[in-house]
């Protein structure tokens, strides 16, 4: 190291640094020196006008207060009262001798002077004129200046005591600068005082220092009357001397009444800024050669520590992490030797750990430039790779990963180096034979720009394995939840069956499948259903247990399998179009449920299967779902059609029941059916539920069952019934409710069979029921029974005609018939389907 050219570089600075000082500090210096002189000067000027303004202030005031006292003297009052011109000349003309006055006055209140003492040629008409006689003639004491003759007055105004017509006295006295030199300061007396007028005239004597400069600038003297204030200015005069000239305004009653100025001179000023700037030259110039020479030295000095400090870190950026600089020292430099050697020793250690750390990570890592070249490898990629770690050190990572002599396509670096964003990617590696997790990590520059690549690599082989299994079982378990669906879902086996095939296809991954159930009567397997065939050559099967595979299966109740129908056709002679499907591998699985044979699950494959213990299992389990399918579709059917041969049966019973009353009651014969039918088809105009309607056509087939109670002599009476006989025929509807009510699958019906015979308004029987109190469907059989009795012969009666039968119904609505129903029938039997409605009803009455 070129230790004259650090030191050039040290003591360098150091003088450009005190040039600049000097350049810098000696003007400023020097201008604040001066601001604090002149500072000065100004405040004492200002301390001068305040004392002007005070002596200016005292003439008046002195003036005002002497004056006061004399007018209260009580022969002066009498005087000014009676007006006593001789003796007002007597008291007034010695007091104006003795207070120095320049006149001296007594006026009445219309202004007219009762006596009147002056010299210097002062006109009376001028005092009168003053602002301040007005306010005296009021009662007010005021003093103030006033301008005489080119002259400046101090001016006092008392008023007398006079209540009728107040008198006042006005007396005034020159305002003079060497009086005022007889009673101020010092600093007063060595300073110039001239005085203006409120127009800014001269009003005193002008000293020869100051001759020339007397008058105040037009700007001045507006910013004097309008402002009220104060102004400092600086000027020369004929000796070429500068000066510093105070103007200020005399104020009386919120009034500029005069203006005066203050000069003094700024020598002594000037003397002290030059005799502050050579003391300060010298300073500096001694102190600027002392700090050169101590600059110098210590640089020499530093500089020696310095490169040895240097030295060290050259050594430690070349890799000599373990150095230490010999300076043992307690300063600076010797705490920043003493950082240095443990910066070194704690690089030392972190390097130690990072590469204990970095070989010892599971994961295989390595650091690439921007051209995919490997400049470090832990231990773990040295094993991935199968090649030692200091052999991986500048050969290109698609060579050592990939096999290829440039980037594949997929490579996550590529894309990192474009965009300088982090990826992922997870791919099989064919080069290696293993599954590979790459996370690429960008490493940027100061610029921001990506400089090198951080490359973890994570073989997955096992976890892709361990994926892709659970994923297959996940699939099989959803598989046997989807056929599960579906046998709670839906009671038609041919949907089931659909469902369970598809999963069988998808989850066992063959070509073809069907099923084969077992009639129990024939003891024969037959085709239900298939997927995946080519052709119809199985359709048609039909196997007697024991033969051929499926036969064989469902007979020993055991899995059949074939790896290759081409060595073993025998079991598939049932079908000549069955090699056209060029099957390879064949299973038969039985379909058991509840120890039961149900059919059998044929499979097949149009190339060889490659199956393990899994496969086969999860085969015997979803054959296991499709026998439980198969057995639940059957039982249910089967449950279905005994349900319906019930249903059937309690039918056949009630028609029975019926078909027996009409036979027993020779008028109503065939009345049951008709009215039923008709009781049927309004309720379904009327929007009656379908499982309503079931119990409503019961209802109307039973509605007269009560009638079996009634003795023969009263129902087939052929003459009209006595009161005692109406009493009993009126039971009958209790008695219906009575040998009904314990029937269960027959109490939705006894609406009608037990309220047929109420009335809308209430005067109906068994139970006097109104309105819609009444059973909906008891109501429109009111309608219809009514209309069947009255259109047919009676033994006693001829039927009535149609429109004698429809006039009759429309005038009982709303008393013994519901308007709605009625309204429902009419519309009913209005329209062109009626007569049909009609034509049908006793077109089954006649075939019956």
């Amino acid at each position: 190291m070129n230790i004259n050219r650090l030191l050039f570089k040290l003591t360098f600075p150091l003088l450009v640094i005190i040039g600049l000082t000097f350049i810098i500090v000696v003007p400023v210096v020097i201008h604040i020196n001066t601001s604090i002189l002149e500072k000065k000067s100004l405040e004492h000027i200002s301390h001068l006008s305040s004392m002007a303004l005070t002596e200016i202030k005292h003439d008046a005031d002195d003036l005002h207060s002497k004056l006061k006292i004399f007018v209260e003297l009580p022969y002066l009052e009498s005087a000014l009262r009676a007006r006593d011109t001789e003796q007002l000349t007597k008291l007034l003309l010695p007091a104006k001798i003795s207070l120095g006055l320049d006149f001296l006055a007594a006026i009445d209140s219309g202004k007219n002077p009762i006596v009147f003492f002056s010299n210097q040629g002062i006109s009376l008409d001028a005092v009168i004129k003053s602002d301040i006689v007005p306010k005296g003639l009021l009662g007010m004491h005021l003093n103030s200046l006033i301008t005489l003759n080119n002259n400046l007055y101090s001016i006092a105004v008392v008023s007398s005591d006079t209540r009728e017509k107040p008198k006042i006295i006005i007396a005034g006295k020159r305002l003079k600068t060497p009086l005022l030199r007889q009673h101020v300061s010092k600093d007063l007396h060595q300073a110039r005082v001239l005085l203006y007028d409120a127009k800014g005239n001269i009003a005193s004597e002008v000293p020869e220092d100051i001759s020339g400069h007397e008058n105040i600038a037009p700007e001045t003297f507006n910013f004097l009357i309008i402002n009220k204030k104060s102004v400092i200015k600086e000027m020369s005069h004929g000796d070429h001397a500068k000066h510093l000239v105070l103007y200020s305004p005399v104020i009386f009653e919120n009034n500029v009444k005069a203006l005066y100025a203050i000069h003094t001179t700024m020598t002594e000023t000037i003397t002290a800024k030059r005799k502050n700037l050579l003391t300060l030259s010298l300073i500096l110039g001694t102190g600027m050669i002392m700090l050169i020479a101590a600059g110098y030295f210590t640089s020499r000095w530093i500089t020696g520590r310095i490169g040895n400090l240097l030295e060290g870190t050259r050594k430690i950026a070349g890799g000599d992490l373990g150095y230490q600089v010999s300076d043992k020292s307690r300063d600076e430099l010797g705490r920043l030797a003493a950082s240095l050697n443990g910066m070194s020793t704690s690089l030392m250690l972190s390097h130690e750990w990072w590469s204990k750390t970095f070989n010892s990570m599971s994961d295989a890592v390595s650091i690439h430039d921007r051209n995919c070249t490997i400049l470090k490898a832990n231990y773990a990629m040295s094993s991935l790779l199968g090649i030692p770690a200091d052999k991986l050190i500048g050969q290109k990572c698609h060579t050592v990963f990939h096999g290829t002599e440039s980037c594949i396509d997929l490579c996550p670096m590529k894309l990192t180096m474009r965009t300088g964003v982090s990826e992922a990617i997870e791919l099989m590696e064919s080069h290696l034979n293993r599954w590979l997790s790459i996370a690429i990590s960008p490493v940027h520059d100061q610029d921001g720009k990506t400089d090198k690549i951080v490359h973890v690599v994570r073989d997955i082989t096992k976890n892709k394995f361990t994926e892709n299994s659970l994923q297959i079982h996940l699939n099989r378990l959803k598989a046997l939840r989807s056929i599960d669906k579906a046998i709670i879902g839906s009671i038609d086996l041919h949907v089931i069956l659909e469902t369970f095939l598809s999963e069988v296809l998808a989850q066992l991954n063959i070509d073809a499948a069907c099923i084969l159930l077992l009639n129990n009567k024939t003891q024969v397997l037959e085709y239900v259903t298939g997927k995946g065939f080519h052709s119809t050559a199985l359709r048609y099967t039909r196997l007697r247990l024991g033969e051929s595979n499926a036969g064989r299966a469902a007979l020993e109740r055991r899995i059949i399998s074939i790896p290759n129908l081409r060595e073993d056709i025998d079991g598939f002679i049932r079908s000549g179009f069955f090699t056209e499907e060029e099957f390879v591998t064949y299973f038969a699985v039985p379909l058991i449920s509840k120890g039961q044979v149900k059919g059998v699950l044929e499979i097949f494959n149009r190339s060889f299967l490659d199956t393990d213990q899994s496969w086969l299992d999860f085969l015997e389990a979803i054959a296991d779902q499709g026998a439980i399918a198969v057995d639940n579709a059957t039982m249910f059917e089967d449950l279905q059609r005994s349900n319906l041969e019930l249903f059937l049966a309690y039918d056949k019973t009630i028609e029975g029941w019926s078909r027996a009353m009409d036979m027993r009651d020779k008028e109503t014969e065939g009345h049951s059916r008709r009215v039923t039918e008709l009781t049927v088809y309004i309720a379904q105009e009327m929007g009656i539920k379908d499982e309503d309607l079931v119990h409503i056509r019961r209802g109307a087939l039973l509605h007269d069952m009560g009638k079996m109670g009634i003795p023969d002599s009263i129902l087939l009476k052929p003459g009209k019934l006595t009161d005692e006989e109406w009493k009993i025929m009126k039971l009958h509807p209790v008695y219906a409710y009575e040998m009904l009510n314990k029937i269960d699958y027959i109490k939705p019906a006894l609406d009608i069979p037990y309220y047929h015979h109420e009335k809308w308004d209430g005067t109906g029987y068994p139970k006097g029921l109104k309105g819609e109190d009444i059973p909906i469907a008891a109501r429109i059989f009111a309608v219809v029974d009514v209309w069947d009795a009255l259109s047919s012969d009676r033994p006693y009666r001829p039927a009535w005609t149609r429109e004698k039968t429809l006039n009759y119904i429309r005038s009982e609505a709303g008393t013994h018939f519901d308007s709605e129903v009625v309204r429902v029938f009419l519309k009913i039997m209005d329209s062109e389907e009626a007569e049909t409605i009609q034509a049908g009803l006793f077109m089954k009455d006649n075939d019956a």
